[in-house]
C-alpha cells in the first residue's frame, strides 16, 4: 500500500507545537467525518476497562462514530479491535513512523482495520521508531482530531490524561 504524507487537516490547526504534516496509509476521507471519538486509558486494561469498552463501543459505532486511539496495547488495542468487530472505521495514530515494524501480535489487527477501510497516521518520517516523547506528541494529535475524547480508566501520571 503507497504511504502518503505532508497533508495537515484543519482540525490541527490550534495543536501546540505546530504539526508539519503526516503521513498516513488508509482512508484519509474518514478525517472529514463530523464524529470523531477517541478512547484512550491505560495500557495496563483491567477487567473494568474490558467491560466499559464492550459497553460503549457498539453503541457509538451503532451511532455512526468513527473511533481514534494510539494503537498501543491495553485500552487502545482493544477499542480497535472492538470498532473492527462491530463493522466501524478506526483510525490508529502511530507515536512511531508509519513505515516502522508493527508489534507481532498486532499485525493482524494492523491488516484488518486498513481493509475495512480504516486510517493510520504519524506525523514521524516514516522509519522513525517510537521514542519517549513521541508518545506525548502522538496524543495531541488523537485529541486534535477528535470532537469528543473519553477516557475509560488511566493512572494519575498517565499520559492518558
Amino acid at each position: 500500500m503507497e504511504i502518503q504524507g505532508q497533508f495537515v487537516p484543519n482540525k490541527l490547526g490550534s495543536v501546540k507545537p505546530p504539526v508539519k504534516g503526516l503521513w498516513w496509509r488508509g482512508n484519509l476521507g474518514l478525517l472529514r467525518s463530523e464524529k470523531i471519538v477517541a478512547i484512550v486509558g491505560s495500557r495496563k486494561m483491567s477487567q473494568y476497562g474490558r467491560r466499559v469498552l464492550a459497553e460503549i463501543v457498539p453503541r457509538l459505532v451503532e451511532a455512526g462514530y468513527v473511533t481514534i486511539s494510539g494503537f498501543m496495547y491495553g485500552i487502545d488495542i482493544e477499542m480497535h479491535r472492538l470498532t473492527i468487530e462491530n463493522e466501524g472505521k478506526t483510525i490508529g495514530v502511530f507515536g512511531w513512523g508509519i513505515e516502522a515494524p508493527i508489534i507481532p501480535e498486532n499485525v493482524k489487527l494492523y491488516d484488518k482495520v486498513l481493509e475495512s477501510g480504516g486510517l493510520f497516521l504519524s506525523e514521524l518520517e516514516p522509519k522513525q521508531l517510537g521514542t519517549l516523547w513521541s508518545f506525548p506528541l502522538r496524543n495531541r494529535l488523537v485529541v486534535g482530531l477528535s470532537d469528543i475524547v473519553l477516557v475509560v480508566e488511566a493512572g494519575i501520571k498517565s499520559g492518558s490524561l
